[in-house]
């Protein structure tokens, strides 16, 4: 079976346990969102606006701004795994395009669905600078090995994560690298 291997500052760290596949309801997404708006309120952190990362960001940004209840919402676009759908090797790092904001911001929460490497939120920050004062980071899950701090996060895990919008098969395929099945899991059952 192939590793999965991510290079992230000069070292080489396998990225996913690979013994299990954690699938993902939309239920957990709820809780996983829900918990992030408790930890901004315990923060005291209201963000003018929710700038979402493309693909996997998008849908914990919307539904974090609908229980915030901010309007503004921004997207960045993020293409970390090259070309085609899911190639088996991963770009060295990640391109960033739409780093262009409708306005500027005093502050901002950025968000994504999982945090990997850490080389895409890493990446879209550093570019959001100039458009925003203060970045705070939020992803649905994070990976036990990622070296950059997340600000706001439900919980670390080091099996691959399906979210329920992805495609569940291609997803499978991806994460196993060969035809056999993987237990799956849900977040209540670990």
């Amino acid at each position: 079976m192939r590793n999965l291997t991510e290079s992230c500052e000069n070292a080489t760290i396998q990225l996913w346990n690979r013994k299990r596949l954690i699938c993902l309801s939309w239920h957990d997404v709820n809780l996983a969102t829900s918990h992030i708006v408790k930890s901004l309120h315990e923060d005291n952190f209201l963000p003018e606006v929710i700038v979402g990362i493309t693909r996997g960001g998008l849908i914990p940004a919307v539904l974090l701004s609908h229980m915030l209840g901010i309007r503004d919402l921004e997207t960045v676009g993020a293409k970390f795994y090259g070309k085609g759908h899911y190639p088996e090797r991963l770009a060295e790092k990640p391109v960033i395009e739409n780093v262009s904001l409708s306005k500027k911001y005093d502050n901002a929460l950025l968000v994504d669905d999982i945090a990997g490497s850490g080389k895409t939120m890493l990446e879209v920050k550093s570019r959001l600078k100039d458009h925003i004062g203060s970045v705070r980071t939020a992803t649905l899950m994070k990976n036990r090995r990622c070296p950059i701090h997340i600000d706001y996060f439900y919980r670390i895990v080091e099996d691959f994560v399906v979210f329920p919008w992805e495609n569940s098969q291609a997803q499978l395929g991806y994460a196993t690298g060969v035809s056999e099945a993987f237990p799956y899991l849900t977040l209540n059952a670990e």
